[in-house]
């Protein structure tokens, strides 16, 4: 783990957006839909997992029609974008991303959100001007983010080993390998933190946290 990066690349969903409350609604419709059965935000971080068809398997839903996937993405991304709103950020988002600028860091957003939707959240939550690229997909499937990572790392001013990725999954993790970059992970969002720590690398419980990390100097201090 690096003491001196000059790039961070931030994950959206869990990671700086608190939405799992939201995606666990959105899925007990599809599962009520379907006469499967709820499911609770704490089983949600404990099963949770890529790719998302590999996850709606997991609770009951039929991923070898594909008519139905598509008809499960459709629904899920219209209920999705039409309460997005109703989120917030997770603590000291603001806070963290203006110290990571004034620190003399650049950062940029990788996620597997559409890109529209990406930049139109971004916007929503004033966060736009901290980044210097976002990094969305070109489909409503939430597929593409290894591949795009490694689109923007070969962008990226800074050689890879300089960079860090803060998520919230596995997946993150697997990104951030595959294109040579350090990773953080946060408990806060769709991993609890009993799935994060086998990995062995970095799992804080906040951004703050996270940050301090990298930035030791800005470590917070016991209230």
């Amino acid at each position: 783990m690096s003491s001196s990066y000059k790039h961070i690349i931030w994950d959206w969903n869990g990671t700086l957006l608190n939405d799992a409350w939201l995606i666990v609604e959105i899925l007990n419709l599809m599962l009520e839909k379907h006469e499967l059965p709820p499911i609770t935000v704490e089983q949600y971080r404990q099963q949770f997992r890529f790719p998302a068809e590999a996850f709606y398997k997991d609770l009951g839903l039929n991923i070898d029609d594909i008519a139905q996937v598509a008809a499960l993405h459709k629904l899920y991304n219209h209920h999705y974008e039409g309460r997005v709103t109703e989120c917030s950020l997770h603590d000291d988002t603001h806070d963290v991303l203006s110290l990571v600028n004034k620190a003399g860091l650049s950062q940029c957003v990788l996620s597997a959100a559409p890109q529209g939707t990406l930049e139109s959240n971004l916007d929503t939550y004033k966060l736009t001007d901290y980044f210097t690229e976002i990094n969305g997909q070109d489909n409503n499937y939430g597929r593409g983010k290894l591949e795009t990572a490694k689109t923007r790392i070969e962008r990226l001013e800074h050689p890879a080993h300089e960079a860090v990725l803060i998520g919230d999954t596995h997946h993150d993790y697997e990104v951030a390998e595959a294109i040579g970059a350090d990773c953080i992970l946060v408990s806060h969002g769709y991993y609890e933190r009993e799935r994060l720590e086998p990995l062995g690398i970095p799992v804080m419980d906040s951004l703050k946290e996270a940050i301090a990390h990298i930035l030791p100097a800005h470590e917070p201090q016991p209230q």
